[in-house]
């Protein structure tokens, strides 16, 4: 694979227009150096490779003669098959199945990252064993900056960098790295909204526009934790989760459990624990039923489903290309959650009952 480096070398240089002599000044090697990798009578030192790259602006496998097309279809195929033990929590075979994908393809950034986010979501025995994993993934995520060019691979690499820099309470730098990014109006997201055209362009904006509401819904969640810290009651706590609610089945009526049953059935789950912590047993029961009925739907989903709700009407939702870093059902889940000491009023309560 090395050998072709010699003719690439000198045909990108002389693309470039520049001497052997400007090539080693900007790399910070002598020309002799040069000149030798360009007869094929040496080559650079590996940890050169990333610098040539960037230089020409092409990647190390372009550099070495690499099939990029063939690696790359290879790698969807590796993080594909992991996604398939992802989505049902099997954690273990998932990581398994990137880790040879590295074996194979070392120091690929997209595999590293796919199995830094799985790491993050992995069980540990205790906190000194996942502290030590953050650090050594910390490590890692900061290299891939510093090397890639890619803005898919950067972006991905800085939201896993800011939670770890926030797990282990580097807030300085949680906070610098954030402020760093792109704002909501500025992203490829909204941007693409008006940049495509046709079908194509429905499509994108039918996806920005469920993103938006799924981070709407996040936001809503965050808002009443944050609220109810810092002085509001319990019942604006409650009516903020409500409204969050109320806003989903507005836009999405009796499809708004579609793309987001994981979480949506949570969000009940959690306006009931509310009234459980008020004592409002109609209403815990009320918002139980609810959690209940959205996670069996979810549970009984197909692989694909066609909204036929106005905004988002023949937009396809494909289910196998969502994760999760536990095993079992969204209503096995309901049940371990109303195992909480919250719903030890309820019981003896038959409707409570009826739920488990």
């Amino acid at each position: 694979m090395l050998i072709s480096i010699a003719k690439t070398i000198k045909t990108l240089r002389a693309r470039k227009g520049i001497t052997q002599e400007e090539l080693a000044l900007h790399l910070g090697v002598t020309s002799k150096a040069v000149s030798k990798w360009e007869r094929n009578e040496g080559y650079p030192d590996i940890t050169m490779l990333p610098v040539i790259a960037n230089f020409f602006e092409i990647s190390t496998d372009e550099l070495l003669g690499v099939d990029v097309t063939k690696k790359q279809e290879t790698i969807k195929a590796i993080i594909a098959n992991a996604n398939v033990f992802y989505r049902h929590g099997d954690l273990s075979n998932a990581r398994r199945v990137l880790e040879n994908g590295l074996t194979e393809y070392p120091n690929t950034h997209r595999l590293l990252l796919e199995l830094i986010q799985l790491k993050y979501e992995s069980p540990y025995a205790n906190r000194i064993e996942k502290d030590t994993v953050i650090a050594s993934s910390i490590v890692t995520l900061e290299r891939i900056l510093n090397e890639s060019n890619d803005s898919a691979i950067r972006n991905f690499a800085t939201a896993l960098l800011i939670r770890h820099y926030r797990y282990l309470g580097q807030h300085q730098k949680t906070l610098d790295l954030a402020k760093s990014q792109t704002d909501m109006n500025n992203s490829s997201t909204i941007l693409l909204c008006d940049l495509m055209e046709g079908d194509e362009r429905l499509r994108h904006i039918q996806h920005a526009v469920r993103l938006t509401l799924e981070e709407l819904n996040g936001l809503f969640s965050r808002l009443g934790d944050y609220t109810y810290e810092n002085g509001y009651t319990l019942d604006e706590k409650i009516a903020i989760r409500e409204l969050a609610i109320h806003i989903n089945e507005t836009i999405l009526g009796d499809e708004a459990h579609i793309g987001f049953g994981w979480n949506y059935w949570k969000r009940c789950e959690a306006i009931a624990h509310g009234y459980a912590m008020k004592g409002d047993a109609d209403n815990t029961i009320l918002w139980l039923e609810k959690a209940a009925a959205i996670a069996r739907a979810h549970d009984t989903l197909p692989e694909q489903n066609t909204y036929t709700v106005l905004p988002l009407k023949g937009c396809v939702f494909d289910h196998t290309k969502t994760t999760k870093n536990y095993q079992g059902g969204e209503s096995e889940q309901l049940t371990k959650r109303l195992q909480n000491d919250v719903y030890d009023t309820l019981r003896n309560d038959l409707r409570f009952q009826n739920l488990t």
